[in-house]
């Protein structure tokens, strides 16, 4: 939501350089009329798209980049401007919350949006890499029925999958509690947070982060509950939805709501692999920590 940063005009966008300081040569003009949610550079390895590598797309609910006409998404070129050959139309109909570029240069979109370029998709939706709707992603399914907040792609085993959370209850026609998994079809993973398999699964409030490590998954977001358990804030899953009882065994998590985690890996010397969580939180474990901490 920022319009400067360091004290130079930068709307709702900058780039850094390694210690911090203003990227200039990320040239983005007027930026962007309103908030950005999401950003996901794109590291394809498609040889065909490879004029695609390094570009960003963005999410959110501005409705133009640097004074054109861009509803809630765009893609920008390396030094910042606007990819005009990334063609959405008439764009989302409203808020992206997620954006996340497959290794084949396709584009992941969640968010509140139930049509992309006049075409219906409930919440989540897929762009080819030109910027128009994937048709082959759910084909004939009906999606979400509630808000898409966060998108990580799962490239884990012999197969693409997508996790995804949010404020959704049913995804597909089929109950699932603020998380899911769905195959690279868009079709529902019937392997991950299925009652069946997991009797109490489901989160009790907003899933907002994922993240993906070793096999493990880390959600954070405003909930107090992960299939049964208390989990303030913040929770870490196996690769088919189990809550690890190790993680925030006995502690108290969290006390507002997570927004964005990631795994810092260590070097071998430095030991264990520690976990950054950013939030509205002003506690966690019972320990001052305003809106930022690390977990081991």
């Amino acid at each position: 939501q920022f319009t400067e940063y360091d004290g130079a005009s930068m709307n709702r966008i900058a780039r850094l350089t390694a210690d911090g300081t203003l990227d200039t040569s990320f040239a983005i003009g007027s930026g962007a009329n309103d908030t950005i949610n999401s950003i996901s550079v794109d590291r394809n390895t498609n040889s065909t798209l490879s004029a695609n590598i390094g570009k960003t797309v963005i999410g959110g609910f501005f409705t133009s980049y640097n004074g054109v006409a861009q509803n809630r998404l765009a893609r920008l070129n390396a030094d910042g401007s606007l990819d005009t050959t990334f063609i959405t139309g008439i764009g989302a109909n409203n808020l992206v919350n997620a954006v996340a570029v497959q290794p084949d240069g396709k584009v992941l979109v969640g968010g509140l949006f139930t049509a992309l370029n006049a075409v219906p998709r409930n919440f989540v939706a897929r762009l080819n890499a030109d910027g128009s709707v994937d048709n082959s992603f759910l084909t004939g399914l009906s999606g979400a029925n509630g808000s898409v907040r966060s998108i990580v792609i799962d490239t884990n085993g012999p197969a693409l999958r997508i996790l995804m959370g949010g404020t959704f209850t049913v995804m597909n026609g089929q109950p699932r509690e603020r998380i899911a998994r769905l195959n690279a079809d868009g079709s529902l993973d019937p392997t991950f947070f299925d009652r069946s398999l997991i009797p109490s699964a489901g989160i009790n409030d907003s899933v907002l982060a994922l993240t993906l490590h070793d096999g493990n998954i880390y959600v954070g977001g405003q909930f107090t509950m992960v299939n049964g358990q208390p989990r303030s804030g913040i929770a870490k899953l196996n690769a088919v939805g189990d809550l690890d009882t190790a993680f925030f065994n006995g502690l108290s998590g969290a006390n507002d709501f997570v927004r964005t985690i990631i795994v810092r890996r260590s070097l071998q010397a430095l030991g264990e692999n520690k976990v950054v969580i950013g939030g509205g939180f002003t506690e966690v474990n019972g320990i001052t920590r305003n809106r930022v901490a690390q977990l081991n």
